[in-house]
């Protein structure tokens, strides 16, 4: 009877051991819960970009700098910037310019540089536009429409991996921010704080740096570039004719006055240009005419002398 009770009492004490007494945490018997500083510090998601569809409803990051990115467990879109350039020529200039400028608008773009000037007597001008990138093939279609197209290209670059790259870093350089922030405010030898410091300030320009490139590229997959140059064209001078125009409806007599006046113009034509190479090559020749005359006589006189 008494081992039936010792051995009672065994199970009790050891049923209240597994309620009371959890063998992976450190909280029993009141003993404190050593957290380690590096384990206790959440590392933040990598940032994503604003302009880039999302499919979750997580809220913006906190940051320390101005420039906030949104964060996102789901993998993003392929972030591409795309960039045209339009070489237009106008005889109406200022009304192109008015339509190029209208069809920015109208589309929710804006004019990010513009320079317009004069050379001679036509006007030039350029313009950089930024226009949403859902509608940068439509915008270039009209405006291709507003004029005379004299070069058109485009181009696009894949920055999604330069974007994920730079987000894997500042989410490091942020970590090892925070380390050397908790290791200055228990540092006491001066030589340390010293290091420390210029370490920290190190690392913030770092960090800042990630964040101008990141909000560039955000803005430039969100936005895309258009070039365009346009110009002004000179007028169309018609040249003049020395024939009469005709059609098959005239008569004999003016279809012959027509023939007439085609064949003196195109004789008048052949003499001009056969002036005008005589012009450009009389010289030359003559010069070589004196020159071979001047040869020939001095080769004569030496035959005579060596004759004589």
């Amino acid at each position: 009877m008494k081992k039936l009770s010792i051995f009672a009492i065994g199970i009790v004490l050891l049923a209240l051991a597994a309620c009371g007494y959890d063998t992976d945490s450190a909280d029993w018997a009141g003993e404190p819960t050593a957290v380690h500083r590096d384990s206790a510090t959440t590392v933040p998601p990598p940032p994503t970009p604003t302009g880039a569809a999302r499919t979750d409803n997580i809220a913006p990051q906190e940051s320390t700098t101005d420039t906030v990115f949104t964060t996102s467990t789901s993998a993003m879109q392929r972030m591409i910037i795309r960039e045209a350039d339009i070489s237009f020529g106008t005889y109406d200039f200022l009304d192109t310019v008015d339509n190029i400028l209208q069809i920015t608008a109208d589309h929710g773009g804006f004019v990010e540089a513009s320079r317009q000037w004069i050379a001679g007597e036509l006007w030039h001008a350029r313009f950089t536009l930024r226009v949403p990138v859902g509608l940068f093939d439509q915008v270039n279609r009209e405006l291709i429409a507003t004029a005379e197209v004299l070069s058109f290209s485009t181009t696009s670059q894949d920055v999604t991996m330069e974007f994920n790259d730079l987000a894997s870093r500042l989410r490091i350089r942020e970590e090892e921010k925070r380390r050397v922030e908790n290791m200055l405010e228990i540092a006491t030898a001066l030589p340390e704080i010293l290091r420390l410091e210029q370490q920290l300030t190190n690392l913030r320009l770092t960090i800042e740096a990630y964040y101008r490139r990141m909000t560039e590229i955000d803005d430039l997959a969100s936005f895309s570039i258009i070039n365009v140059a346009l110009r002004k064209l000179e007028p169309y001078e018609e040249e003049d004719l020395y024939y009469l125009p005709y059609d098959d409806s005239d008569g004999f007599g003016t279809q012959l006055a027509s023939a007439f006046s085609t064949s003196f113009g195109s004789t008048i034509n052949v003499l001009t240009n056969i002036a005008l190479a005589l012009a450009w090559a009389g010289p030359p020749l003559l010069l070589f005419g004196i020159v071979t005359l001047m040869v020939y006589i001095v080769i004569k006189k030496l035959s005579f002398i060596k004759r004589a």
